[in-house]
């Protein structure tokens, strides 16, 4: 998923009164590239990276910024339709995050991620802030460890500024929080990553057959 401030003002206008933002992640059940492949059902979120980009900050903003991301626990997620035929769309309530809690990652702004096959993905998404669930290698271990919930749901994204100044100077800044001459102003451009598993040749009678994953673009 991509937003900018043409299509979406509403979002940066959010941003710059609230340091923070609502993103809305949907599912189509007739849409490949969003459902991930034609057979693929249940989806769970297993890490997400979000980014944003636009006009350039002043020289001693560092280009390091903290996001944290929130599932609000509205969750969507595609079965079978009935008899097994074609797909539809099941809405759930999961548990919601504390909107103080949620996920902290970061995104350089010099590093801008562009497209779903870059190699960097990879190791983003393998960073704990990016990570939302185990990714288990046993469809039974599926659901232990830490929930793993719908990707297609509601998010709080906030761009948390503290009182402290600016520093290029790693040993300065303050882990969560960016600095107060970050000019949230500036961005006019969000863009979504997600890696998802699903299950694949889903049975009507929900019994697990196989697990797909599907790492793309949102």
């Amino acid at each position: 998923m991509s937003k900018n401030q043409d299509t979406d003002p509403i979002v940066f206008k959010s941003l710059e009164d609230n340091e923070q933002f609502t993103l809305k992640l949907e599912v189509d059940p007739n849409d490949e590239t969003i459902a991930g492949c034609a057979n693929c059902y249940n989806g769970r979120l297993i890490s997400m990276y979000i980014e944003l980009s636009g006009k350039s900050q002043q020289s001693y903003v560092p280009s390091i910024v903290y996001v944290r991301v929130v599932h609000l626990g509205d969750s969507s997620f595609l079965s079978p339709g009935t008899d097994g035929a074609g797909k539809t769309v099941v809405r759930l309530q999961q548990t919601p995050e504390d909107v103080a809690g949620g996920n902290v990652m970061t995104f350089d702004m010099e590093k801008p991620v562009t497209s779903k096959i870059d190699p960097a993905l990879k190791q983003i998404f393998a960073n704990d802030g990016n990570k939302f669930c185990e990714d288990v290698a046993k469809p039974s271990d599926f659901f232990g460890g830490r929930s793993c919930k719908s990707p297609y749901a509601t998010y709080t994204v906030v761009v948390p500024k503290g009182d402290h100044a600016c520093s290029l100077d790693p040993d300065n800044w303050v882990d969560g929080s960016n600095c107060k001459g970050l000019d949230l102003t500036q961005f006019d451009t969000v863009r979504v990553y997600t890696r998802i598993k699903s299950w694949s040749n889903y049975a009507p009678e929900n019994k697990i057959i196989s697990m797909k994953t599907a790492g793309k673009f949102k």
